[in-house]
Formats: C-alpha cells, structure tokens, sequence
C-alpha cells in the first residue's frame, strides 16, 4: 500500500503552528485492509516549516456490525518551525517497507 496527498475532508491541507500541540492523524483504506508494516510522513505543502513525526502506530480493531477485523495506522505530528505568517500546511505520504 502506498498513499500521497492524503488531506482531511474538504480538501484543505492540515495545518499546524510551532508549539501547537501535536496532532494524531489516522489513515484507514475503506476496506479496512491489513498491510503489513506502513510509514506515514507529513509533507510540506505550505510555506515554510519544520514538522516531526513520531509514535507511529498500527491498529487493529473489530468493525462494528461487520464481520472481521479492520486495520488503521496513525503518527502523530508536530510544528517545530513555521513561516511565522501563516500555520505549517502539510498532507499525509507513506508506504510500506520493502
């Protein structure tokens, strides 16, 4: 599996300040597909900024009113440097380990 441009609804990028508090985003496939070991990155989209990932996660969890297991990946991110003037702007890349 590998993804690029992953934004929340609407389409905007996410969007964060030096010193917010970091943020947990998850990515899930519709389908809920296991695939193996993921890394997902924030990717610059704005002006200038400096942003950190960490505590990569991977979960799996039984669906609701489905039958079966769904798996989800989440990472959390954090602003370390922004254009002062506007939020560090970024979308979600990844892929899996080969």
């Amino acid at each position: 599996m590998s993804f690029n441009g992953v934004r929340p609804p609407g389409g905007k990028p996410f969007a964060l300040y030096a010193g917010d508090v970091p943020v947990r985003i998850w990515v899930e496939r519709a389908d809920g597909t296991d695939f193996g070991a993921q890394w997902i990155m924030a990717n610059p989209v704005g002006g200038e900024c400096l942003l950190e990932v960490s505590r990569f996660g991977k979960e799996r969890y039984l669906r609701r009113g489905a039958r079966g297991y769904s798996t989800r990946y989440w990472v959390s991110v954090a602003a370390l440097y922004d254009s002062v003037i506007m939020p560090a702007q970024f979308d979600m890349q990844g892929g899996g380990n080969v």
